[in-house]
């Protein structure tokens, strides 16, 4: 085999395992939004946000990303989309849905449909129906 395949397998590898790292990577970052128009009783407010874990967990049943969501102590804290993934098996549901238990206990949750829930019916209403009973706050076509 050239030197240039070998080089260009060792590349290869090597980027797909850095992407491959880099989305399972829990990553914090804070930042302040200031805005002349913000509604009362919003300063100062700590909004965490959540996206697309699809089929990632983080630590045993999710034990980092919940340890790392109460060190934020957030207000309230929005999941905005992907859940799920398309063709996740439902097995995988309990550590997501023990996140989302330990996140109300924190403070208000609302949840956004994402693609991929959308995209399978039938595990979108088993996960909503969940979450629904953990008190979590869908917002389907709704601003409340």
């Amino acid at each position: 085999m050239k030197n240039k395949t070998k080089l260009a397998i060792a590349a290869g590898f090597f980027a797909a395992a850095g992407i491959y790292i880099h989305d399972r990577q829990l990553d914090v970052h804070r930042i302040t939004v200031r805005h002349e128009r913000l509604p009362e009783g919003f300063e100062g407010a700590r909004v965490l946000h959540l996206s697309d874990l699809h089929s990632k967990t983080f630590g045993e049943m999710n034990g980092n990303l919940i340890s790392s969501c109460e060190a934020c102590r957030p207000d309230m804290i929005f999941f905005t989309g992907d859940l799920i993934s398309r063709d996740e098996n439902r097995s995988f549901f309990d550590a997501k849905l023990f996140l989302f238990e330990k996140l109300t206990a924190i403070c208000d949750v609302y949840f956004v449909l994402g693609n991929h829930e959308q995209d399978n019916p039938a595990n979108c209403k088993y996960i909503c129906t969940r979450l629904e009973r953990l008190g979590v706050k869908i917002l389907k076509n709704k601003s409340s």
